[in-house]
């Protein structure tokens, strides 16, 4: 598609979003999605300034490079030029469960999923963060069996598990998660979380070591 038409925004933005969810999905984040991602999102900004589709890529990517003041700022920025796009607001919720404001994050999640599709995993996956960030176990558990294909909420369903006490439970799922992602390594996620709730991190991390995460 780039090929055919090398300044259409729509393409350029998918493609900084693909090499995003590259880095979130497969770990152990190595630096050259995020790199590739930043500049397809600038490069759809330059073209189409007045379009939010690269604003909302690039506050991806701040988010993930631990630059969140401006990656929210950035998502703001998307969300007001087209208030209409529900993945923005999806990703400003998520953005907002790392900085510490998990509450908000269910508020405008909540919203959220009654008028998305109900097989909407994306939205569902955030919703689950955020729960679990408000320490509410069982809530987070629901929002990933209600996920078409859980695999990627597969780590946050196994920390969720084990901080509930169903260890045998979250030792399966665990075991699952390696599965679908081999190469994740619990150390190298902690290097680079972006949570400003250290609080988050410290349960996760804990509820992944009971789990049998290493």
């Amino acid at each position: 598609a780039q090929t055919v038409a090398p300044d259409f925004v729509p393409t350029i933005a998918a493609l900084a979003r693909s090499y995003v969810m590259e880095w979130v999905v497969r770990a152990p984040f190595e630096v050259a999605p995020l790199e590739f991602a930043e500049q397809f999102a600038k490069q759809a900004i330059a073209i189409s300034p007045d379009d939010h589709r690269g604003y909302h890529v690039l506050g991806l990517v701040y988010v993930y490079r631990r630059r969140l003041d401006d990656g929210i700022e950035c998502l703001n920025r998307a969300a007001s030029l087209c208030p209409e796009d529900k993945g923005v607001c999806a990703d400003l919720a998520d953005a907002l469960v790392f900085n510490g404001q998990s509450r908000e994050a269910i508020t405008m999640l909540d919203a959220l999923v009654r008028s998305f599709d109900p097989g909407g995993d994306y939205i569902r996956w955030v919703l689950a963060s955020a729960h679990f960030a408000h320490e509410d176990y069982g809530a987070t558990l629901l929002q990933i069996r209600q996920m078409s294909n859980p695999a990627p909420a597969f780590r946050i369903s196994a920390a969720a598990r084990a901080l509930m006490g169903d260890v045998s439970g979250a030792r399966r799922v665990m075991k699952a998660s390696m599965d679908f992602n081999p190469n994740f390594d619990l150390r190298s996620w902690l290097a680079m979380a972006p949570c400003r709730d250290q609080d988050f991190v410290q349960r996760y991390t804990e509820g992944l070591e009971i789990a049998g995460f290493a």
